[in-house]
């Protein structure tokens, strides 16, 4: 029986081992995912930066009020007044959002998670709504650009669980989501607020027409297919449409 218990916490004790080795490999994999984006980036003057995987990462110029989007395969400039909407989305409800498109007054929203889990504050619209289980927390943001007309970002799914079964609001996994999503939703509607205030305080001089230049028309035809091919959904699209004829 001795032997046995000392051949059952030798198991418990190499599988604990072998799982946290596993967890650093991981880190360790993700960490230089990261540092080999970021040396891929075009010259970019850096002021601060947001790691939200070992796939995305974002460099935020503050003096230029640009944004780099760097994936393995996409290195994409853009300014802050090209950022149209962010969503915070929990069980594919929005449940806040700040755009461009509208104004929007200081808001709290409460209780969008119970369980102590806390809410996004300031500066965003939505709804009260309290959620028993969590099976998803993800942030979405619209982009002014047809080649990259949006981020989708999942900070929870339950489905990466062991069970796929939803948690409760106040798990480890939820708490840790729910911090990093709405530190990046956070920082996302600052930066559409500096995107507002660019278009106020710097009148955008447009040049005379060119021959190669696409029309407004032309630019809504391209939304159409990107709606049309499933890349964009009907409210994305009508998001984007009235933007360009704003």
């Amino acid at each position: 029986m001795v032997t046995f218990l000392i051949a059952a916490i030798g198991i418990i004790v190499v599988m604990f081992l072998v799982i946290n080795a596993n967890e650093a490999n991981k880190r360790k994999e993700t960490q230089e995912n990261i540092a080999s984006l970021i040396r891929s980036a075009p010259e970019f003057n850096t002021t601060r930066s947001i790691e939200i995987s070992g796939d995305l990462v974002l460099l935020i110029n503050d003096d230029a009020k640009q944004i780099c989007i760097l994936r393995p395969n996409i290195k994409k400039v853009i300014g802050f007044d090209q950022v149209i909407d962010v969503e915070y989305i929990v069980n594919e409800d929005t449940v806040a959002s700040k755009s461009t498109l509208n104004t929007i007054g200081r808001a709290v929203v409460g209780g969008v998670l119970a369980g102590g889990v806390g809410a996004i504050v300031g500066g965003l619209s939505g709804k009260t709504k309290t959620e028993s289980k969590i099976s998803k927390i993800a942030v979405k943001v619209l982009i002014r650009d047809l080649d990259f007309p949006a981020m989708n970002i999942t900070y929870f799914d339950c489905k990466t669980l062991p069970d796929r079964k939803p948690v409760s609001p106040d798990s480890i996994f939820c708490e840790s989501a729910n911090l990093q999503a709405q530190d990046f939703v956070n920082t996302m509607s600052i930066i559409i607020d500096e995107g507002k205030r660019m278009g106020i305080s710097v009148p955008q001089e447009q040049p005379q027409m060119l021959p190669d230049k696409p029309s407004i028309a032309d630019e809504i035809k391209k939304l159409a297919n990107l709606r049309d091919e499933g890349i964009l959904t009907q409210e994305e699209f009508e998001k984007q449409k009235a933007s360009l004829l704003s």
